[in-house]
């Protein structure tokens, strides 16, 4: 998950350095009407003005209330809040460690989140639910695909396989990590993940679709290649979250994993059987 959010992440952040860039322009060129407003609300009011037509213009208006209506700052803010970390860090040198704490928590506690309680609580279910249709989708893929009956049971070790294919692999080289762990560079990362899950993808296909010796050993080698490889770490280990914490933040975030792809697979299984076989029959029968 951390690594196709990262992906769609850095997609908006390079769309948010194109409005930074049209948000500072503005404010320079027309400091009148732009001077005293933030960043997100001059590309609001600026979308607005510059609307071709009515339609248009009627959607900026109702995306702007609702962006203020829960204080949203869209991806330009995450621009700046990226450049100003960059700014922060080219100070690490020449400031004290203390001074360094202080600024990131104050850039903390300016950036939004969402509040402890229901509020954290409602957005964790929503993405966790937007997650499992996602993967659920994809695994009813496979099913179509290889298009072989499918029951809750084979659905479960489908099931499996996804976890092994998106958490359990991956996290062989790039376990869970709790924020202030010290990791290596994002990119890295990304190239990592997404290299070992097409891998890892493509063996576990190979190892259960062919019956031969040679596709099972290649399968064997595109699972072992990223872990030959390495996955990308920093160069020395810096971090102020105690070990035990850090392992068993991992084994809860790995045991949880797998106990949603179990479940995803089982139901996957279950409702592809009785919805898509079951009613596919009659048309077979037709055909014949």
């Amino acid at each position: 998950n951390v690594g196709i959010g990262g992906i769609i992440a850095k997609a908006r952040l390079y769309n948010g350095k194109f409005d930074l860039k049209k948000a500072q322009d503005l404010r320079k060129n027309e400091p009148e009407e732009y001077g005293g407003l933030t960043n997100i609300q001059i590309l609001r009011k600026s979308n607005i003005k510059n609307a071709s037509n009515g339609f248009t213009k009627a959607w900026y208006k109702t995306t702007a209330n609702i962006g203020r209506r829960f204080k949203m700052r869209g991806a330009v803010d995450s621009a700046q809040h990226n450049l100003d970390r960059d700014v922060i860090d080219k100070h690490l040198q020449i400031k004290d460690v203390h001074d360094i704490q202080n600024s990131a928590s104050i850039d903390q506690e300016q950036s939004w989140a969402p509040a402890d309680g229901m509020e954290r609580t409602f957005y964790t279910l929503v993405s966790n639910i937007i997650t499992a249709i996602a993967f659920s989708l994809m695994l009813v893929s496979v099913y179509l695909l290889r298009g072989k009956p499918v029951n809750y049971v084979s659905g479960l070790l489908w099931g499996v396989a996804g976890f092994a294919v998106f958490s359990g692999s991956p996290a062989l080289g790039l376990p869970p990590e709790l924020p202030g762990m010290t990791a290596a560079a994002l990119e890295s990362r990304q190239i990592w993940w997404v290299g070992t899950v097409i891998a890892t993808a493509t063996g576990i296909g190979l190892l259960i679709e062919s019956k031969t010796i040679l596709p099972k050993f290649i399968a064997a080698v595109l699972i072992a290649v990223p872990h030959i490889i390495g996955a990308p770490h920093p160069h020395v280990f810096e971090s102020n979250v105690p070990a035990e914490l850090s392992a068993q933040f991992a084994v809860a975030s790995l045991l949880t994993s797998v106990f949603f792809w179990m479940v995803l697979g089982a139901i996957s299984g279950y409702f592809y059987q009785k919805l898509v076989l079951e009613s596919s029959r009659p048309l077979e029968t037709v055909t014949v």
